[in-house]
C-alpha cells in the first residue's frame, strides 16, 4: 500500500492537509467571488491527484501561468484593485494555491498548515454567528489533528483516533486560558474582539422620508429588527407596543419628511403614564435612529433623546447595539412653542381641493379636536376603504386620489392622509414611524420585533392632553382587509390584543408548530450568543470588573485573577502529564484476539499452554488455515521473546486476523468441540 508521496512526505498527511485547506476556505463561499473559490479548489484537486499517482509537482512555468491567471481574475472581479478585505483575501488564496502546487519539504508542509489556520480565521471577518464559530472550531481541530499526526510518525499510516485524542488533550489545556483572557484581558474602546467586520445592515423601513409604499415593501420581510427584554419583569399591554423610531413634520400630502432644516429647542419632556424599562438589542441598519417603546424618556449607551421623543445614535448603526431605554406609556405634555405650533399645521397649497372641501364641511359642524378626529376615523371605517399591500402607484400629492377615488392603501397611506387632514383642520399634527407589536419567545424572556412589524401612525396635539397617538388603521372595517395581507400586518393593535393570532396559530399543523418552536429556540441560542459573546465589549467587561471589585486596569485583584488562573491551568496540565496511562501491549492484544477467535470456533487455549503448543494444536484443527496461523503465531513469538519491535507489523497481523475470521467455517467449531468431548470421555 502506497504511504509516501513523490517527495517522501506522508501521503495520508498531505491528503488530509489538502482537505483541511478546502474546509478552511469553505465559509468564504458567500463572501468572495465563486470563481476565486473554484480556482483554489481546482489547484487543491490537481495536487491531490498528483499525490495519489506519485507524480511530480507542476513546474515553474505552470505555476507562473496559474499565478498570472489568478491575478488577472482578481483584478477583473474586484474592479481592478487588490486593496480591501475581499480582494486581499482573494489574493491570499491565489498565493496559497501556488504554495500548494510547490510544496515539497516538511517545512513547506508546516507553513501551509499554519496558513490554513489563518484562512480559517478570515471567515470571522465576515460573520461571527454561532454556526460559523462552531464550524471554525471543528476545522481547527481537524487541522491540529493533521499537524499532530504529521509530527508524530504519519509514515506508518493515518491513525485518527490517537491523533484526535492528543488534539483533544491540547484543546482542553488551552480552553481555560482562552476563557480567562477573553473575559479579563483589558479591551480597547470600540467593540468586542470578535467584531472584526461590520455585520451586513438589514433592510429597514426607516428613512428621512415616508412615501406611499414604503412599509408595504417590508410586510413580507421576516428578518428581526431588534429584540427587547424587560429587566423589571413589567410587560406593557400588548395594544401599547408601539416602538418609536422617527418623527416626520414636513407635510406634502401622502409624502412626509423629517424636517432637518428647522431645529426646535429641546426642553425637558413632560411625559405621563407608567414607567417601562427595556433592554433593546438592535440589528445593524445603517441609520442614525434607535428604537424605544413609545415614548422614550431616557437612554444609556451612545444614544440621546432628541426632540419628538426620538432616540438618535451618535454614529451610523452598522454594529449590533444594545441600549437600555426608560419609556412612559402616556402622552407627551411638553408645551409647544409658537414656532413649533406654526410648523405643525403647515400644509402645501396644492394638497387637494376636494380634501379641503371635506375638512371645511367638518369644521362647519364642530371645532372640537376630539370630534374632528372622530369624523376622520369614522370616514375610514364606514366608507369603502381597503387595507392592502398592493394599492398601486399614486400621483404626486395624491391625497384626493386616495380619499375619493381608489381608497386603497397600507398603513403609511392611512397615517399620511389622516395626518394631513388634521393639519388642514388646524390641529398640530406629526407623523411617526416605527414598529408595532412583537413576537414573545416562549423559550426566553424577550420579544422579537421583525421588519414585517414596521408601522406608521399619527400624533395630534390636543390642548390639556398633549401629543395623543391615533392609529387610523384600527378604524378600517375588518371585512375590507385584503386576504393576502400577512397576519402580522393586519390591525396591529387588534391582532396584538385579541385572539386572532393565537387562534390562527392553533389551527396550524403539528409540523408548522414544530417548525416555529425550532425557529424560536434557535433564535434564543443566537440571541444569547450575540449578546454575551459577540457583543462582549469594554462596557460588558467593566460590569464584571465592578462585580469583582476591580476599579482599574492595574488593580491587584485583576493581576491576581490573571496570574492565579494561569498558574492553575499550568498546575492542572502538569498533574495530567504525570498521570501517564500504562502503555498498551499491542502484540499481546492481537494474541488475545486470536485466542478469542479460535475459541468461538471450538478450539480453546488450555491453561498454561504456550504459544508454540497452541500453534501446533490449532494448525491440526484448521489445516486449511495453516499458513495464516503460522504467520500470526510466529509474529507473536518473535515480538514477545525475540528482537522484533512491538509496533512493527501489528496492522498486518490484524489484517490477517480479519482474513482468518472470514475464512473459518462456522460448522467447523461444532465438529472440533464434539471431537474434543469424545477424547475427554475416553
Amino acid at each position: 500500500m502506497k504511504t509516501k508521496s513523490f517527495y517522501h512526505l506522508p501521503l495520508s498527511s498531505v491528503q488530509w492537509l489538502l482537505t483541511g485547506l478546502f474546509l478552511a476556505a469553505l465559509p468564504l463561499w458567500f463572501a468572495l467571488p465563486s470563481a476565486v473559490l473554484f480556482g483554489f479548489l481546482g489547484c487543491l484537486i490537481w495536487r491531490f491527484v498528483l499525490e495519489g499517482k506519485g507524480m511530480k509537482c507542476p513546474n515553474a512555468w505552470q505555476r507562473c501561468g496559474v499565478g498570472l491567471i489568478g491575478i488577472l481574475m482578481i483584478l477583473g472581479l474586484h474592479d481592478g484593485s487588490v486593496l480591501g478585505l475581499a480582494p486581499g483575501i482573494s489574493l491570499l488564496l491565489v498565493l496559497l494555491a501556488l504554495k500548494v502546487l510547490e510544496m515539497r519539504t516538511e517545512r513547506e508542509f508546516m507553513l501551509l498548515a499554519y496558513l490554513a489556520f489563518f484562512i480559517l480565521l478570515t471567515s470571522l471577518f465576515f460573520s461571527q454567528t454561532l454556526l460559523v464559530c462552531l464550524y471554525v472550531i471543528m476545522i481547527f481541530v481537524v487541522l491540529t489533528t493533521t499537524i499532530v499526526q504529521f509530527t508524530g510518525g504519519a509514515a506508518e499510516g493515518f491513525r485518527p483516533k490517537a491523533a484526535l485524542r492528543y488534539t483533544a488533550f491540547l484543546v482542553l489545556q488551552a480552553a481555560p486560558l482562552i476563557v480567562l483572557f477573553f473575559v479579563f484581558l483589558p479591551r480597547i474602546k470600540g467593540g468586542s474582539l470578535l467584531q472584526i467586520n461590520k455585520p451586513k445592515a438589514a433592510q429597514s423601513g426607516m428613512s428621512e422620508q415616508i412615501n406611499p409604499g414604503s412599509f408595504a415593501e417590508l410586510a413580507l420581510n421576516d428578518e428581526p429588527a431588534f429584540r427587547v427584554e424587560f429587566p423589571d419583569g413589567v410587560l406593557p399591554p400588548l395594544n401599547m407596543l408601539y416602538w418609536r423610531a422617527a418623527v416626520f413634520s414636513d407635510c406634502q400630502g401622502l409624502t412626509w419628511t423629517a424636517n432637518r432644516r428647522v431645529r426646535f429647542p429641546m426642553g425637558t419632556p413632560v411625559l405621563t403614564g407608567p414607567k417601562i424599562i427595556q433592554r433593546i438589542s438592535m440589528e445593524p441598519h445603517g441609520g442614525l435612529w434607535a428604537y424605544g417603546l413609545d415614548r422614550p424618556q431616557s437612554s444609556t449607551g451612545p444614544v440621546t433623546v432628541t426632540a419628538g421623543n426620538v432616540l438618535t445614535t451618535s454614529a451610523s448603526s452598522s454594529d449590533r447595539l444594545t441600549i437600555r431605554v426608560t419609556s412612559r406609556l402616556g402622552n407627551d405634555r411638553t408645551p409647544l412653542t409658537e414656532s413649533e405650533r406654526a410648523a405643525m399645521v403647515q400644509v402645501p397649497g396644492d394638497v387637494g381641493n376636494r380634501s379641503r372641501a371635506l375638512v371645511d364641511s367638518w369644521l362647519r359642524k364642530t371645532k372640537a379636536p376630539r370630534e374632528l378626529i372622530g369624523l376622520a376615523l369614522s370616514m375610514f371605517r364606514h366608507e369603502e376603504f381597503r387595507y392592502t399591500l398592493s394599492p398601486g402607484t399614486y400621483r404626486q400629492n395624491g391625497l384626493d386620489e386616495f380619499l375619493f377615488e381608489r381608497k386603497l392603501g397600507f398603513c403609511e397611506h392611512y397615517a399620511a392622509a389622516f395626518s394631513t387632514l388634521m393639519r388642514m383642520a388646524g390641529l398640530p399634527t406629526r407623523m411617526v414611524a416605527g414598529y408595532h407589536g412583537g413576537e414573545p419567545n416562549p423559550f426566553s424572556d424577550y420579544m422579537i420585533v421583525r421588519q414585517a412589524d414596521a408601522h406608521a401612525w399619527t400624533e395630534v396635539w390636543i390642548e390639556g392632553e398633549g401629543w395623543v397617538r391615533f392609529d387610523p388603521v384600527e378604524s378600517i372595517n375588518p371585512s375590507r382587509v385584503d386576504p393576502d395581507t400577512p397576519l402580522a400586518s393586519r390591525f396591529p393593535t387588534q391582532t396584538a390584543a385579541g385572539d386572532g393570532v393565537e387562534s390562527n396559530r392553533n389551527k396550524k399543523g403539528i409540523l408548522q408548530r414544530l417548525g416555529r418552536s425550532f425557529r424560536l429556540g434557535w433564535d434564543t441560542v443566537n440571541f444569547r450568543w450575540n449578546l454575551h459573546v459577540v457583543s462582549f465589549d469594554q462596557e460588558s467587561q467593566r460590569d464584571i470588573y465592578n462585580i469583582l471589585g476591580i476599579r482599574s486596569l492595574f488593580s491587584w485583584r485583576l493581576i491576581a485573577i490573571l496570574a492565579g488562573g494561569i498558574l492553575a491551568v499550568l498546575a492542572a496540565v502538569y498533574f495530567l502529564m504525570r498521570q501517564k496511562p500504562e502503555k498498551k501491549d499491542h502484540t499481546l492484544l492481537a494474541y488475545r484476539r486470536l485466542c478469542r477467535l479460535l475459541a468461538r470456533h471450538g478450539l480453546e487455549r488450555r491453561p498454561n499452554e504456550g504459544p508454540r503448543d497452541f500453534a501446533t494444536r490449532s494448525m491440526g484443527h484448521f489445516p486449511e488455515q495453516a499458513d495464516r496461523l503460522t504467520e500470526i503465531f510466529q509474529f507473536f513469538i518473535e515480538a514477545q521473546y525475540g528482537n522484533l519491535q512491538d509496533s512493527q507489523g501489528v496492522g498486518a497481523i490484524h489484517l490477517r486476523l480479519q482474513e482468518l475470521s472470514r475464512s473459518l467455517p462456522a460448522k467447523k467449531a461444532h465438529r472440533a468441540a464434539a471431537a474434543e468431548a469424545t477424547v475427554a470421555a475416553r
